[in-house]
């Protein structure tokens, strides 16, 4: 390349000269000098080639993980002018406003939301060029090449993190500091405070740089300086580096400070801004009093280089002015308090689990470095200290980033890059100078790559040896194993002898230089397997654990066919949307451009719904089922999902356990070496998913998509026309244990003298208010003895004032005094198998009880499926139900009510209906109910019978439904809120004398009374 230079400047001399101008341009240079390569410069623009051919390929065909939707979407809506806002929580600026650009250039989509990662990951493979002069030559060259072929370094160069731009600025800042060490030259100070400053506006972790940078110029600068005492202080160039880097980091290092004086550096309250402020500027005063007394006009531009890019990015370009207060004080604050989090939950030996998988080149060879220069610095002992010693800095940047990583709490797949790039570079360093040292020449003449065939074959065959099971038995299989075994065995006996001739002929030391070559270049090979197998086979599973929080293939899918059903109906991207709070990240990113998408969140409403599509997480399936009733077709994906995990829980007896079992070791080698797990992607272990939710008259009129030829008649709610608004006229409860609230009220009862009871039941306990909800007594705790309770879901009161609680997972009936007294309690556990002969008084979850007029105790033995019917001391008087859906059979009873004639009312929920009997228990009739179509554990409704009428609770309609005793419709009152004429989960009901109906709100935790209904 020197050569080439030269030419080129001596070509451009003789233009000079020759031309009568005596000027020159490049265009007057022949073509010719760019192709006056070396094999050097053709090595690094192939391997330069080969990292944009592997980074931008296919960039786009991953879904968006949740990380990266966040990123992207913020980057557009910087782009679309709707200004970006510095929130710590997403790092730093510099990100946003990278894409911003690319997005200006090129367009949105995924392809360019990955652009510049991508490009820094190319960057990346180029830097080690400029590192020749410490890393030789062909230690350059090593490093590039295992930067490029790295499975994590070109995984996160296709991912939009910060963790790539962070080990690019990283690798520049050990050049620029390196680089002043040798020459102490301002303009390498000067690069490496607007790198430093760049690198502070990309991620917090420049803190960790910083110190392991700034910390062994420390101990440089220290070792130097008591070895010549003599000198004076700023004489040294690690001083300088010192001092500047020290002094422009201060300041943002505020929330130290403020934390240590007892305060929350993330406080943006007026008082917490002004004791912020006035920490800052404090120790701006103190940098810049340092400053002047070292180089007043250096410290001055190496400060406005710093702050200058810091203040620009923070700020976007002075058009956010609170930007510049959250990346001093607000990001590394944000950072401290998520390392308490512990986000992930990863052991200390994360990063001891990762690297070995992936990154084994430059783990085995930088351990193997820094055991030969140790060992090869004992015997250079009393030379004199190098001005910058490259070798020591990288042992020391490999052991304090391992320790500093692991020891951090937040430990993530994306964080190794910054563990491993110290060990890249010494391992390339070690490697490169192994290389330089070999003769080549005499290695090839001597027979070497005959010996490296050797050496891969008997590799192979010795691995043969260990991996097959001999004389096991005498099957044909077993017999299959032995021969394999014994023709491993003869080839191994064969190869070993020219091992030995060709060993004798190099020599020893020739033959150690093949083995090391050749091992490095098989381990590379390896390498770029699992690097192809993480970013071209697996890159849109969760087989990798590279990966966390991990787009599902499905979210494509599933916009693909949002996109064609909305071209087909509606017209491009003009479909309505809606989605919720769980679905939000990747949605809100592939969503954009849909411009009438709908977010509902967590509080569903009609009107939000009202829409084509509909996306719902599983949080809040029950929610939304009542809106959108049996006019949808739900299809079940998947949305985002996370590696298998079980290296968390292991201990040193777990892995010998492990290593013991033949079948184990088999599972794991399948895993470590294939990549194939014990479950199939449809079965996997971490997962979360989603409802994709299409209206039945659209996705009928695709013909590829539809489940029937013609269109659906959307199905209207028959309860729609008799909704009436009512508003209760007393509320009582709050969430809590306290006399008067309530956690999760289930059951609910009215005696005669108008007294309510409540099944207060995530309290375990009953509570007696008066008819204005003015609490009176409580009774019961916790546990199973008389009197105790396990989450009671049901309970009724005789005409003596008796009180029966149905004690739902303890089993059993309780009863009591009107005053809590215990008197008595009958009923074990027991599953029957739906059967309703045979095992009268064994329960398996009661849930409600009713009593006649003759005092008789009926009660829903729900997971039995019957109702079991007891004297009122708890003596088995009968049964009758049983699984199934005939007259008379039941699945899931729940809801008991018996009116004053004596007809017997019950839930049969998820037959969904209500079945009525007389009172020797012949089926009357039954009625369907438009509801109750969740199987969730809380979806159970509850029933009172009284004034002819019947009334049903639909706990995730979030609604009254009222008929007469002979089933035809009358009203409904009720929709999802927290008003005083709503629910948010609408379970138990009684109905005192005067028709006055009483609910247990479930959900809001508490009690709502509503007048009789006309």
């Amino acid at each position: 390349m020197k050569g080439a230079v030269n030419k080129y400047f001596l070509r451009k001399v003789t233009l000079m000269q020759e031309s009568p101008s005596g000027k020159s341009s490049f265009l007057d240079v022949p073509i010719q000098v760019l192709f006056n390569l070396n094999w050097e410069i053709a090595l690094y623009l192939l391997l330069i080639a080969v990292a944009i051919a592997t980074r931008f390929w296919d960039l786009g065909a991953r879904a968006m993980s949740h990380d990266e939707s966040l990123h992207a979407h913020y980057s557009w809506k910087l782009y679309a002018g709707q200004g970006y806002q510095h929130s710590p929580m997403m790092h730093g600026p510099f990100l946003f406003h990278a894409n911003a650009f690319i997005y200006f250039l090129f367009g949105v989509n995924d392809y360019t939301a990955r652009i510049v990662p991508a490009l820094f990951g190319v960057a990346l493979v180029a830097l080690p060029y400029f590192l020749r002069k410490w890393l030789g030559r062909m230690g350059a060259l090593v490093t590039s090449a295992l930067l490029l072929i790295s499975p994590s370094f070109l995984y996160y160069s296709r991912y939009i993190r910060n963790d790539i731009y962070i080990a690019v600025w990283t690798l520049f800042l050990v050049f620029a500091v390196f680089k002043y060490l040798e020459e102490r030259k301002s303009f390498h100070l000067y690069l490496m405070t607007a790198i430093l400053s760049l690198s502070f506006c990309t991620k917090e972790n420049t803190f960790i740089a910083g110190f392991v940078l700034g910390s062994f110029l420390v101990l440089l600068f220290l070792v130097q300086w008591l070895g010549e005492r003599q000198r004076a202080i700023k004489s040294f160039p690690a001083f300088d580096l010192i001092l500047v880097m020290g002094t422009l980091v201060l300041p943002l290092l505020t929330p130290f400070p403020v934390r240590l004086l007892g305060f929350d550096p993330l406080d943006y309250s007026q008082a917490g801004i002004v004791r912020s402020s006035v920490v800052f500027l404090a120790l701006v005063a103190i940098s810049a009093a340092v400053g002047f007394w070292w180089d007043w006009r250096r410290w001055l531009i190496s400060a406005g280089l710093f702050y200058g890019v810091f203040i620009v990015l923070y700020t976007t370009f002075f058009t956010n002015g609170q930007g510049f207060a959250t990346g001093v004080v607000g990001s590394l604050g944000y950072w401290l308090a998520q390392h308490g989090v512990q986000r992930g939950g990863q052991p200390w030996y994360y990063y001891l689990v990762l690297t070995p998988l992936y990154e084994f080149v430059p783990l085995l060879f930088s351990l193997i470095g820094m055991g030969y220069y140790v060992v090869r610095r004992k015997g250079n002992e009393g030379k004199e200290i190098p001005s910058a010693p490259f070798v020591p800095f990288l042992v020391y940047w490999l052991i304090t980033s391992v320790v500093l990583y692991s020891w951090a709490g937040e430990k993530m797949p994306w964080l190794i890059l910054h563990p491993v790039l110290p060990m890249v570079v010494l391992a390339g360093h070690f490697v490169g100078e192994v290389f330089e040292r070999i003769d080549w020449r005499r290695v090839w003449r001597g027979g070497g790559p005959i010996l490296a065939l050797l050496l891969l074959l008997t590799f192979f065959a010795g691995s043969a040896l260990v991996t097959a099971s001999p004389f096991q038995g005498r099957s044909l299989a077993e017999l299959s194993r032995t021969m394999q075994w014994l023709a491993a065995l003869v080839v191994s006996a064969i190869l070993s002898v020219g091992l030995v001739r060709y060993w004798r002929g190099l020599g020893t030391r020739r033959s150690l230089e093949v083995v090391f070559a050749t091992a490095f270049v098989l381990l590379s090979l390896f390498t770029v397997r699992f690097s192809w197998m993480a970013n071209y086979i697996n890159y849109d599973t969760a087989k990798e654990l590279i990966v966390y929080a991990h787009g599902a293939p499905d979210v494509k899918l599933v916009m693909k066919e949002i996109e064609e059903i909305s071209r087909r109906t509606v017209g491009d991207r003009q479909i309505k949307v809606a989605y919720d709070n769980e679905t939000t990240w990747p949605f809100e990113w592939y969503l954009q451009d849909y411009p009438n998408r709908a977010f509902y969140g967590a509080e569903p409403s009609k009107q939000a719904l009202d829409a084509p599509v509909v996306l719902v997480g599983p949080p809040n399936d029950s929610e939304v089922k009542p809106f959108l009733g049996e006019n949808y077709y739900w299809f079940k994906r998947r949305q985002i999902w996370w590696p298998m995990e079980e290296y968390k829980n292991w201990t040193p007896s777990k892995l010998l356990a492990i290593l013991r079992d033949p079948a184990k070791r088999r599972e794991w080698w399948n895993i470590v070496f294939h990549r194939k797990y014990p479950r199939s992607t449809d079965d996997w272990y971490h997962r979360d998913e989603f409802y994709f939710c299409v209206r039945k008259d659209v996705i009928n009129q695709l013909w590829d998509y539809g489940v029937g030829p013609a269109p659906i008649e959307l199905v209207e709610d028959p309860y729609e026309k008799g909704k009436r608004e009512v508003t209760a006229m007393r509320t009582w409860g709050t969430q809590g244990s306290g006399e008067g609230q309530f956690r999760d009220p289930r059951g609910i009862a009215v005696d005669e003298a108008g007294n309510v009871y409540v099944a207060d039941s995530s309290n375990h306990r009953i509570q007696k208010f008066d008819s204005g909800g003015k609490f009176l007594t409580q009774w019961g705790s916790q546990g199973n003895g008389p009197g105790q309770f396990q989450e009671p879901w049901g309970i009724a009161v005789d005409a003596e004032g008796h009180v029966y609680v149905a004690d739902t997972w303890n089993h059993r009936i309780q009863k009591f005094d009107a005053e809590g007294n215990f008197l008595l309690k009958w009923g074990r556990h027991k599953a029957t198998g739906g059967a309703a002969v045979g095992d009268g008084g064994f329960f398996w979850g009661p849930r409600d009880i009713a009593i006649d007029a003759a005092g008789k105790v009926y009660v829903s033995d729900t997971g039995n499926k019957r109702v079991q019917v007891f004297s009122p001391d708890g003596e088995f008087l009968d049964q009758w139900g049983g699984l199934g859906v005939e007259d008379g059979q039941m699945d899931e009873p729940v809801g008991i009510a018996i009116d004053e004639e004596g007809y017997i009312y019950v839930a049969d929920t998820w037959n969904q209906r209500v079945q009525e009997f007389d009172q020797d228990f012949n089926f009357v009739t039954q009625w369907p109910i438009s509801g109750w179509y969740g199987q969730s554990v809380v979806n159970k409704p509850y029933l009172a019978a009284a004034g002819g009428r019947v009334y049903v609770t639909d706990p995730e309609g979030y609604r009254v439904i009222v008929f007469d005793k002979g089933g035809e419709f009358i009203a409904t009152f009720g929709e999802y809120g927290f008003d005083s004429s709503s629910f948010s989960l609408p379970t138990a009901i009684a109905v005192d004398r005067q028709g006055n109906i009483y609910v247990t709100d479930s959900a809001n935790h508490r009690v709502t009374k509503f007048g009789p209904i006309g």
